[in-house]
């Protein structure tokens, strides 16, 4: 196995351990906080946390901007200009993290004063949540240099360690719920916040102790190199904060004309995908600063072929884990939650689809980001990202069903906003439509097509029941995993398959 896959699969694995730790906390929390707040509380946190929560996506874009340059002057060995870099950085996002949280403040009399449908007595429990999530919002932003440091040394150990803890933390917060009696949703709120907040310092005070380039100072200030940072940190934050816009207003709109049990129901899905598609996130996470690196030295038929490779492993992954919930739906939430606010099931089936999708866009938008010139770019996705917010105002206004949302959602990102990644990709690298059509997307399409088809005769020949639903998921993903491995990868990509399970089988069995 070459250097770099092996690298890839270690930090894999390192991400993996934490993944499977946060779906199980994440799992058992929300049956705890949904039993013990109640669908209405549980709704509100949700409906509040995702005016400020999403941002943790903000994190993840932002450390696109300097990831991008880190792995640039790390390909050319240059210490300064990587210490220039992370000095700039800190100031930027400094300022970014001001501005937005001004923002936030400003808006807390308009929010709690009637435009959000909270019953009177839980105003003071809403923005406590409110200030919590600004809190934990603040520190976010502020530790994205750090996260970018830790992506372009691959050093993916220290951070699945942190988040491991941050999960326990979590697990003895939602075992301790059921005993508070002071009010539960205040005091789950603060000590979330106080849990985020304590894994980002660690995460701080590790960087500044181990990595050479983590310096903060005025004299590591370069004008024109700030110019160049400050220019793709806002176009690419151009993108980040109009899909952020849309989609925080998703719950809003939700709320408004639906209320809180759709909120409850939102709040499920959203974790239900989100634990889905882990995997293929950590598996991208530990691919993406070899994709930058690839991008920044100009190889960029190395990078391209990570891109399709990335894809085909993302799809499989994410379709692996999501199709018993996709064709066994109730009965999984009947298991895990119990008591099911209404519209979760539709909503956890439109999210997946949108996240299997997705999985066939996401590595080319790294490869789009990884060139310098982003502009024309992010003002052209931007618009799509921003789209579905007057979309789902004016179908909700007409009397459409919450489940209009998704399809918006879908429509205008993965489907729009995925042909101009796409362009974007074949513009500025080349990319063979011809070969992403033939060789990624009816493949992958077409074996996860047959897969369900599989799936749903066993579901309508056998009554509901816990064997059907282990029978269902055997037979589904055998049949993915077959078609995949003769359909979909090519003859290399079975071979680096082959060495990375091989790989995987060394390291834990």
């Amino acid at each position: 196995m070459s250097d770099t896959s092996t690298r890839i699969l270690k930090n894999t694995s390192f991400l993996y351990g934490k993944m499977i730790t946060t779906f199980v906390v994440a799992l058992y929390s929300a049956r705890v906080c949904l039993n013990v707040l109640g669908a209405s509380d549980y709704g509100l946190f949700t409906l509040i946390a995702g005016v400020i929560f999403m941002f943790g996506f903000l994190q993840d874009t932002l450390t696109r901007s300097t990831l991008r340059y880190l792995c640039y002057y790390k390909t050319q060995n240059n210490i300064l200009y990587q210490t220039k870099v992370y000095s700039i950085s800190i100031f930027l996002h400094l300022a970014i993290a001001l501005v937005i949280i001004f923002n936030l403040l400003l808006v807390t009399n308009f929010l709690f004063s009637g435009f959000l449908k909270i019953d009177p007595d839980r105003i003071h429990a809403a923005k406590m949540v409110y200030f919590c999530m600004i809190a934990s919002f603040s520190f976010t932003v502020m530790s994205v240099p750090y996260d970018s440091v830790l992506n372009a040394n691959e050093d993916m150990l220290y951070y699945s360690l942190v988040g491991i803890i941050e999960n326990v933390l979590k697990l003895g917060l939602a075992l301790y719920l059921p005993f508070v009696e002071y009010d539960p949703l205040i005091f789950f709120s603060v000590v979330s916040a106080f849990i985020t907040i304590l894994s980002l310092l660690v995460k701080r005070i590790y960087c500044h102790m181990k990595y050479e380039e983590c310096k903060i100072g005025i004299r590591y200030y370069d004008k024109k190199l700030a110019a160049k940072m400050v220019s793709y940190a806002g176009w690419n934050f151009l993108t980040s904060i109009s899909s952020l816009i849309s989609f925080n207003m998703m719950p809003i709109l939700l709320n408004r004309f639906f209320g809180t049990i759709a909120n409850a129901a939102q709040g499920v899905a959203g974790m239900v995908n989100g634990n889905l598609t882990a995997f293929s996130t950590n598996m991208l996470k530990a691919l993406n600063p070899t994709i930058a690196k690839a991008g920044s030295g100009n190889d960029i038929a190395r990078m391209l072929r990570f891109g399709f490779t990335g894809s085909k492993l993302a799809f499989l992954i994410t379709g692996i884990l999501s199709l018993p919930i996709l064709i066994e739906c109730p009965y999984v939430l009947r298991i895990w939650l119990i008591n099911v606010p209404a519209w979760t099931t539709v909503f956890c089936v439109l999210l997946i689809i949108r996240s299997l999708s997705d999985q066939l866009i996401t590595v080319f938008s790294d490869c789009v980001y990884a060139n310098e010139d982003i502009k024309d770019y992010c003002i052209v996705k931007s618009i799509f990202n921003i789209l579905p917010i007057f979309i789902v105002y004016i179908s909700f206004k007409f009397g459409a069903g919450p489940y209009v949302l998704y399809i918006a959602l879908f429509i205008c990102w993965e489907l729009l906003g995925g042909i101009v990644i796409i362009y974007y990709t074949k513009k500025m690298y080349g990319l063979n439509l011809g070969e992403y059509c033939t060789g990624l997307i009816i493949p992958c399409l077409s074996s996860f097509a047959i897969a369900c088809i599989f799936g749903f005769m066993v579901v309508y020949t056998i009554d509901e029941s816990f064997y059907r639903l282990i029978l269902t998921t055997s037979v589904s993903v055998l049949v993915l995993l077959i078609t995949s491995w003769h359909y979909v990868f090519d003859q290399n990509e079975r071979v680096l398959v082959g060495q990375m399970l091989s790989g995987f089988k060394k390291r834990f069995l």
